[in-house]
């Protein structure tokens, strides 16, 4: 017996489960209850019977068959009779999704959108998932998460949003509600724990708790404060390995054990991506004296060797810095319960926030530096830190200088550690690879930060539906184009940049004036904020009632580059390189994806062969092929060095179809240097501080030449880590490198499209890009993604030949021997493929054929034969 969303599951019903058709019968009908009842009553009858005059074998066959008739016409249960379409792949991760809802009018649509984008991110891996949004509650914005960890024949979107609509009492919004509302998510595959519930996101160090949080009220002119809940949720996909604190890189252990100390919260889980959620709760600490007095003793005055000790000393830390922030707190109260003249004296009068940052920190400061020397009651409670403070020996009457940290960090996190902050703080001091989205229960009415660095991260604006849609699988935020033409009409994508690394903020709930007066408070340097985020916020669309809010964004690249979010932004709606995603929960993905080859096969068949239309496969088909018979010129004249001329990379059953390219292109082009490579195995050479040895393989560092080399790349869903990541790698030791994929607009696409196409907007036309037009499968990936890759390699394959046989007339490049006649007779084979394919599958159109009947026919005999022995196993225990 197994639990399966609080329902038993009784497997060995499903052994065999015999059944009775009566034609004519309708099942909403009196009839059918007396057919169904009639047979449990005289299959319970039966046994008694045998029970009282039989032996004892054919007793318990009797009793089976009852429990059976029981257990179906009785108490309804029944084999699944379906199977789950979860998807699978070669290659597993994490990944993100999510939807931030503008116009809460459509909330109706959220939860259909989640479980579309929920199915698509599941290709990444689909062991546990998990939600979290937002509610108001007195006052307060309080996060409402779902998590699920997915059984072995459970359908994982079934689960979440089921229990997640639980959790929201019924409904994703109030239908009447115009707020907007985020909704951030997380599909997950343990790569380096156990699948678990703890383990599962969206993670959260610290419990909820009541805080006095201060923030500027516009209406009243000043600072309010009113106790608040405090939490923050992040959702992450990628590997966490080390975090520097003050010069000290703390590996992932300490990490762990030093923000349980700090936190005074224990580690909720052993996964490392919690770890985010504990920098969160460090780093994010604007309006709350506790939290950032904690962050200024961490950041600002604790010296490097004391970081260490905050795993294993000091148990009374907590208190210490409660007793501290307590002293801030009464000093904050007394200083906007002053007199207006004490405040504003010699500054200018305080009209807005941007000024009362300014004029409030520096009184702070100089209120806090005069407590830490003259007040005897908080002395000691600061001399009790020495043991992790710098020591720093100065004139009687002056503050040392780890006081003096400690008191002026405190100060400014107070007024400037936002969420945006924070982001930028994790990211600077982590080690790793990261697709991250962060929020915060002080922040969720109005921003949220995503970031990116060795894992993609995409954003999808929809304007007219009033929708953002969020994802480390692009794919995923392309749901938006089922609907409406008139809601997804004027649709875009942001793609975070995670080769350099990138923060973005989106903001909201401002109108025009309110973003205004931010850039104007910047541009004079008097920014609330306290950096140039305001400066770079730039209006993405405008929404609610007569368009009166604005969402706006703001990007920041890691390398400090300006590459402004409008010239990036991708258009969806109206885009003819763009596909709309496939019926994603089809009863038999396969079964449809195999009825599909014969058409896909053709059109890409045609693709290629018809020179009179413009085809970006064949012009992609034209650079690779000039691209090595440039290399095979180099070879013929003796001017050719050590390296590679081809290189295939990939994973799994990309690889090994790549591997075939490599054995017919060699076979072709005999002296062609030709290395089909996996993409880990490139990464553990090149990718790596320290290069990992390969033992057993002859390929190393040391041996791999790839100077000016011609890459191919294969990556059906062009999200394929090592391959991606490779691509991007490999820009450094050439410019010729190529991808096949299922479609334009995929990662790894992205990955090696030149800077020249792209302008006021990204242009999706490469003539670096082979695509399948395979789209999105979620499907098992060797069927028709496979069989695509394979038909357009052969295409190119014959590309190759035929233009080099054409036009290379006087000699024979890379030691071929092949005539012109050949490539022509492969060509007439080829042409009868899809015919044939079409005989021995049948297709959805015409149904089955003749040839494919037969073959299911014997299909099946095989299966009996195979099912022989367990069948009889299965008999003779029962007897």
């Amino acid at each position: 017996l197994g639990w399966h969303d609080s329902s038993i599951s009784l497997p060995f019903l499903s052994l065999g489960h015999p059944q009775t058709k009566v034609p004519g019968l309708n099942p909403a009908r009196a009839q059918a209850s007396i057919v169904r009842h009639a047979g449990w009553c005289f299959s319970l009858a039966l046994a008694l019977f045998v029970c009282t005059t039989c032996s004892s074998p054919t007793a318990f066959a009797a009793t089976l068959t009852a429990l059976d008739a029981l257990s179906s016409d009785f108490f309804g249960a029944h084999p699944d009779g379906y199977a789950t379409a979860a998807p699978s792949g070669s290659v597993f991760f994490c990944g993100n999704f999510g939807v931030l809802l503008l116009n809460g009018l459509k909330g109706a649509k959220v939860l259909e959108l989640l479980r579309q984008m929920l199915r698509v991110t599941m290709v990444r891996g689909a062991q546990s998932a998990g939600l979290v949004t937002y509610k108001p509650r007195n006052g307060s914005s309080v996060g409402v998460r779902s998590r699920v960890v997915n059984g072995k024949r459970t359908d994982l979107s079934h689960l979440l949003l089921r229990k997640f609509k639980s959790a929201l009492g019924g409904s994703a919004v109030n239908s009447t509600n115009t707020s907007p509302q985020l909704f951030q998510g997380h599909t997950r595959f343990a790569t380096s724990s156990i699948c678990n519930l703890s383990g599962c996101h969206p993670h959260q160090w610290t419990p909820p708790q009541r805080l006095m949080h201060w923030q500027w009220g516009k209406a009243e002119a000043r600072y309010v404060g009113a106790v608040r809940n405090v939490e923050g949720y992040i959702t992450h996909n990628g590997d966490l390995d080390f975090f520097s604190v003050n010069g000290s890189t703390l590996p992932l252990p300490q990490l762990q054990g030093m923000l349980s100390r700090v936190l005074g919260q224990p580690m909720p889980s052993d996964v490392d991506s919690v770890c985010i959620a504990g920098l969160l709760d460090l780093l994010r600490t604007k309006g709350l004296w506790g939290p950032s007095v904690r962050y200024a003793f961490i950041f600002s005055a604790l010296k490097p060797s004391g970081v260490n000790k905050l795993a294993a000393e000091l148990a009374s830390l907590k208190k210490i810095l409660d007793a501290v922030a307590q002293a801030f707190e009464e000093q904050w109260a007394q200083l906007l319960m002053s007199p207006p003249t004490d405040v504003e004296s010699g500054e200018g009068p305080i009209t807005d926030e941007a000024s009362a940052v300014a004029r409030l920190s520096s009184l702070m400061e100089k209120r806090m530096l005069e407590l830490v020397v003259k007040r005897a009651s908080l002395t000691p409670l600061v001399e009790s830190l020495e043991a992790l403070l710098p020591p720093v020996s100065n004139d009687r009457g002056v503050p040392e200088v780890a006081h003096r940290n400690l008191v002026v960090g405190a100060v400014q996190a107070f007024f400037h550690q936002d969420l945006l902050k924070a982001g930028f703080d994790l990211m600077k001091g982590s080690m790793g690879s990261f697709g991250l989205v962060l929020s915060h229960s002080l922040d969720a009415d109005k921003e949220a930060v995503f970031a990116a660095r060795g894992q993609t991260m995409s954003v999808a604006f929809y304007p007219s539906a009033g929708f953002v849609m969020f994802g480390s699988e692009s794919a995923a935020t392309k749901v938006g184009l089922g609907l409406s033409e008139e809601e997804s009409a004027g649709s875009f994508r942001f793609d975070l940049d995670d080769v350099v690394g990138e923060v973005l903020l989106l903001r909201w709930g401002e109108n025009e004036a309110d973003v205004e007066s931010r850039r104007l408070a910047a541009s004079r340097g008097t920014s609330a904020s306290g950096r140039d985020a305001d400066t770079k916020l730039a209006e993405i669309f405008r929404y609610g009632q007569d368009s009166s809010f604005v969402l706006s964004g703001a990007n920041f690249l890691e390398n400090n580059w300006h590459h402004p979010l409008q010239s990036r932004k991708l258009q969806l709606a109206g885009n003819p390189l763009v596909d709309p995603l496939p019926e994603i929960t089809v009863a038999d993905p396969i079964g449809r994806d195999i009825l599909e080859l014969p058409d896909l096969l053709r059109a890409i068949k045609e693709d290629f062969a018809d020179p009179s239309h413009e085809s970006l496969n064949r012009i992609t088909a034209w650079t690779f092929t000039n691209k090595l018979r440039q290399r095979l010129l180099k070879r013929q004249r003796g001017e050719a060095d050590d390296s590679i001329d081809l290189l295939i990379i990939g994973c799994e059953v990309s690889l090994w179809v790549g591997e075939q390219f490599a054995a017919d292109m060699r076979l072709v082009f005999p002296k062609l240097k030709i290395l089909a490579l996996s993409s880990n195995k490139l990464l553990g050479q090149l990718g790596q501080m320290m290069p990992i040895p390969q033992i057993g393989f002859q390929v190393n560092e040391a041996t791999l030449n790839l100077t000016n080399t011609v890459v191919l790349g294969i990556s059906h869903s062009g999200g394929t880590f090592g391959t991606l990541a490779g691509c991007n790698l490999l820009r450094s030791y050439t410019h010729s490198i190529f991808v096949v994929t299922s479609e334009w607009d995929t990662q790894v696409a992205r990955a090696v499209r030149i800077e020249g196409e792209v302008g006021e907007g990204v242009e999706l036309r490469s003539q670096f890009v082979f695509s399948t037009g395979c789209g999105v499968r979620t499907a098992e990936p060797c069927t028709i993604t496979v069989a695509a890759t394979h038909h357009l390699l052969t295409q190119l394959l014959m590309f190759v030949m035929g233009y080099l046989a054409r036009f290379e007339t006087k000699e024979k490049l890379g030691g071929s021997s092949y005539e012109m006649e050949e490539v022509q007779e492969l060509e007439l084979l080829n042409r009868a493929l899809c015919g044939g394919l079409r005989e021995i599958v049948g297709d959805g159109r015409s149904g089955t054929t003749p040839t494919s009947r037969a073959l299911r026919q014997y299909g099946r005999r095989w299966a009996w034969h195979v099912l022989e022995a367990p069948i009889s196993w299965i008999v003779s225990a029962i007897y």
